[in-house]
């Protein structure tokens, strides 16, 4: 319990910390695009800097057009430092109307950031925001509000009365796990 206890505290302090960061420091701006700027306005700090990486090395990569507004051939032009695969040329299919990207790399579906070579497209096609596909919410700066909100709903509920504080402890708890887990994935 001891343990437990110790961890919690971590935990709380960990993500008051990024929480704080997140919601109260204005970043710095890598570039112009407005893309950036949106993402430093949903995502947390720490997922923001993932994705300013991936932005800047989305500038590595030239664009080759196999079927107009459809599908895109990215392929490496500049080699930059510690890149995440080895391949030179990558596969985007694109659906406009639907928001919808799909790169051969499959960032996205592993770690739930937008890979390099979709913003390389989002570039192309002047996409300013990033799309409601293409954000998950685990992520973002409000999904520990509406956790914590869902959390104590579904205790009133159950208990018929108010127990906030274990709500928001249990909360708490749950999405610090997910962090751990993430980090370790």
């Amino acid at each position: 319990m001891k343990q437990y206890v110790l961890f919690q505290e971590d935990v709380i302090h960990i993500e008051n910390q990024d929480k704080f960061l997140s919601n109260e420091k204005t970043p710095v701006f890598w570039s112009h695009q407005l893309v950036e700027r949106h993402a430093a306005a949903i995502y947390t700090r720490g997922i923001y800097l993932k994705f300013l990486t991936e932005l800047v090395n989305s500038t590595a990569f030239k664009v080759i057009e196999i079927e107009k507004v459809k599908v895109y051939d990215l392929e490496k032009h500049i080699r930059y430092e510690k890149p995440e695969f080895t391949r030179e040329m990558f596969r985007v299919h694109v659906d406009l109307s639907t928001g919808s990207f799909k790169c051969f790399c499959g960032k996205f579906e592993r770690d739930g950031i937008v890979c390099c070579h979709i913003l390389r497209l989002f570039t192309q096609f002047d996409i300013t925001h990033i799309p409601d596909k293409l954000i998950v919410d685990r992520w973002t700066i409000s999904f520990r509000e509406k956790e914590l909100d869902k959390c104590k709903k579904e205790m009133v509920l159950l208990t018929g009365e108010d127990q906030s504080h274990n709500a928001v402890r249990y909360a708490i708890l749950m999405s610090k796990v997910g962090e751990a887990c993430s980090d370790i994935s």
